[in-house]
């Protein structure tokens, strides 16, 4: 009866040990994915953060004759009467 005692005590501990193997690569699975969302969203935030500061130098500077041309040229495709545009392929 001992034998048989402590062979299911033995199996009980190998299955325990099995599950918590399991267990941790799962884990460690779910530690490399967060760490790689976590990687993506500090990128997605420094995009964020230089796109402010672009959109606050516009702001800050949208009196200026420069600038407004900038926007008129890029963002509307306006250009001077007289100016010549070349177009590359």
């Amino acid at each position: 009866m001992k034998k048989v005692t402590k062979i299911l005590t033995g199996v009980v501990i190998l299955a325990l040990l099995v599950y918590a193997g399991l267990s941790l690569v799962k884990i460690f699975g779910r530690i490399v994915d967060a760490q790689a969302e976590k990687a993506d969203l500090e990128r997605q935030v420094q995009q964020a953060e230089a796109e402010n500061e672009r959109l606050l130098y516009d702001i800050e500077h949208s009196d200026e004759d420069a600038v407004i041309e900038d926007y008129a040229r890029s963002k509307l495709g306006l250009e001077y009467g007289d100016a010549q545009v070349f177009y590359g392929e």
